[in-house]
């Protein structure tokens, strides 16, 4: 990751390469060893140099916020430095967060949110069954163990609640974008789409409420994605940016950016009544 000034040799010493596997089943796909894993100091370092890693509002929060209804217990598990469970709060909720980096989670309780510095599978130990509603926003494609972080969210939520999954869309232009350090370990181990993620249904007690599409924010990233997908060479890019079709491809997405899937995909499923 040296566009952002973070050293990362430690995770591939000794390795050859980083494989992708995926899973026939769901069409998930994910990195291995899962030694490749980010460690908190990663986190911290990206934190300083990556614009957006812990906005107070995003465009998943609000959407998840319109599927929770009534006064809930709400959990967010990766919750940063606080932001959706500040806002579950003043929606009307009684929300709680998780955080693994200890300087986010110090910020948070200095701000007066609810945010806890422990596993999910620590929590889950003695809250069964405590909450209406788990969220959990681009956190999944950092997880390794995908079955036993579910689980443990599904340990501590209410027959009937909601889960509530937000991860980057890899069957969108994120996906298409082999270049995105950021979607490679060790920041990221999964790579989630539609179909991996209606695909848990089938594995977990859980029934799909909905899925959304977060409307495309990042004009300039997309638009670059689809360019070098399109121009197969180098002089097929000098004469498209001399002639101007840049700007204009540019002009065309912007006015069409509703139309378009952006960053972000969520999933909002219902814990099957009667399971524990």
């Amino acid at each position: 990751m040296e566009i952002y000034g973070v050293d990362v040799s430690e995770y591939y010493a000794g390795l050859e390469a980083a494989d992708i596997y995926e899973c026939k089943a769901t069409g998930y796909r994910f990195y291995y060893p899962f030694s490749l894993t980010g460690k908190e100091h990663l986190y911290r370092e990206l934190e300083k140099t990556v614009d957006g890693t812990y906005k107070d509002d995003k465009w998943e929060y609000r959407e998840a916020l319109t599927f929770i209804s009534g006064s809930c217990r709400v959990l967010d598990v990766g919750c940063g430095k606080g932001a959706f469970v500040l806002l579950a709060d003043l929606a009307g909720h009684k929300a709680a967060g998780l955080e693994l980096n200890s300087a986010s989670a110090i910020e948070a309780r200095q701000r007066g949110i609810d945010v806890r510095t422990e596993l999910i599978a620590e929590h889950a130990r003695k809250n069964s069954l405590s909450y209406d509603c788990v969220c959990s926003f681009q956190v999944l494609e950092h997880v390794p163990d995908v079955k036993s972080f579910l689980d443990s969210c599904l340990s501590v939520l209410c027959p009937g609640g909601l889960l509530i999954l937000g991860v980057p869309n890899n069957g969108g232009f994120v996906g298409m974008d082999l270049d995105a350090v950021l979607n490679m370990p060790p920041h990221h181990m999964g790579l989630w789409t539609e179909k991996s993620l209606t695909a848990l249904t089938s594995f977990f007690p859980l029934s799909l409420k909905a899925i959304r599409f977060e409307p495309l924010e990042e004009l300039n990233w997309y638009a670059s994605v689809m360019e070098r997908r399109a121009l197969s060479n180098s002089v097929a890019q000098a004469i498209y940016y001399k002639l101007g079709f840049g700007y204009l491809y540019r002009k065309w997405v912007r006015l069409r950016k509703s139309k378009i899937h952006g960053h972000t995909i969520i999933a909002v499923f219902q814990k099957t009544e009667g399971t524990d």
